[in-house]
């Protein structure tokens, strides 16, 4: 009894937006944001795997937006990650049947937010 089917990880910072100039903003602001926004849906999957992994497999949905490529400084640097974490936990965790997709939140009629 008991598991985990699904993880949305969706995390932020409002402080982000605050931010446009990867030049200027202070290094421990930069590594804070990167570890909330970015990192820190790397270490919630690590913990469901082994669970979803048990039960013969989940669903992850790792929520980007469509800034990642409107040069928002950090907050466009941060969810570009997120695209790129999610492309590689996808092909790595699709051996163990857990799917990992994302949701590019962002203006309606974008059908095609997260490309580049």
């Amino acid at each position: 009894m008991g598991g985990i089917d699904y993880l949305v990880n969706n995390a932020g910072l409002l402080s982000a937006a605050a931010h446009r100039s990867l030049i200027e903003i202070p290094a421990d602001r930069y590594r804070q944001i990167l570890e909330v926004m970015t990192h820190g849906m790397l270490w919630m999957t690590r913990a469901v795997y082994p669970s979803m992994k048990e039960r013969g497999g989940g669903a992850i949905v790792n929520v980007s937006s469509i800034g990642a490529y409107q040069s928002a400084g950090i907050y466009s640097l941060a969810k570009v990650g997120v695209n790129g974490l999610t492309i590689g936990l996808a092909r790595e965790l699709a051996k163990d049947n857990i799917r990992v997709k994302r949701n590019c939140s962002g203006h309606r009629g974008q059908p095609r937010a997260c490309s580049p």
